[in-house]
């Protein structure tokens, strides 16, 4: 609960004044369990960490209080880790900044994994499984990015937001210098020592570093668009997106 809160805290504390307190309310703390709980249910029904969900999302519209609204949070997958919407900025007046409870991939990936095709063995099932997956080939909102041990592709790492990370990293970091100066103010209790400052401010530090790494591992790496091995897939693999390269 303890790391729970300091996400939050150092994440959407610019953004959300009920983010800045040394004790949330049980209504803003439940908001947080209900999300993290929601991502190991998701594990129970089989689904893997999805990392490469909150690409989908554009980073300038992560600043849209329409967006956001519309879209739930940072990510069409409750199995990234996403975590919570860090490049909203305080004038964006963004309130939805919570990663939605079973998001557009979920809802996909458990219907393909579960629905009932009736009259056919699973062998049989797998043409049209395979159709339901063209369905949506193109559509970024069911791209699916897995959890790497060593990144390749940095479309898919943890912590990161949005389709360019870089842009998304400078404004998190923009967020982060904001709370550098109200670390007293908002930690401060009568009688009491510099405990909760320094800890505010280690997880300052820490979260730092986050998207340091995630801007890097996308400048750095070289990576290769994985195609699903089916028979519309002429080629299994392509070259990274030229246009996206020249962005960065």
């Amino acid at each position: 609960m303890k790391g729970l809160h300091s996400w939050i805290r150092v994440q959407t504390g610019p953004i959300d004044p009920k983010a800045r307190a040394n004790t949330f309310s049980n209504e803003h703390m439940g908001e947080a369990i209900r999300f993290v709980s929601s991502h190991e249910v998701g594990h129970t029904f089989g689904l893997k960490h999805n990392m490469g969900a909150s690409f989908s999302y554009p980073v300038d519209s992560l600043r849209s209080k329409t967006f956001t609204s519309k879209m739930g949070g940072t990510a069409p997958s409750i199995m990234d880790y996403a975590r919570f919407n860090y490049v909203a900025q305080p004038e964006d007046n963004v309130t939805d900044i919570t990663p939605k409870i079973g998001g557009v991939y979920d809802k996909y990936a458990i219907d393909w994994g579960y629905r009932w095709i009736e009259n056919r063995t699973a062998h049989q099932e797998i043409p049209l499984l395979n159709q339901w997956i063209r369905k949506h080939e193109n559509d970024p909102l069911y791209f699916y990015g897995a959890q790497q041990a060593e990144v390749v592709d940095p479309r898919s790492q943890s912590e990161d937001l949005g389709d360019n990370a870089v842009k998304a990293s400078e404004y998190g970091l923009k967020n982060l210098k904001r709370i550098l100066p109200n670390i007293l103010d908002w930690t401060e209790e009568e009688g009491k020592d510099y405990y909760k400052a320094s800890k505010l401010y280690k997880a300052v530090i820490d979260q730092w570093g986050e998207p340091i790494m995630v801007m890097l591992w996308q400048i750095l790496v070289a990576f290769m668009l994985i195609i699903p091995f089916m028979e519309m897939a002429k080629t299994p693999l392509s070259p990274y997106l030229q246009k996206y390269k020249r962005k960065l």
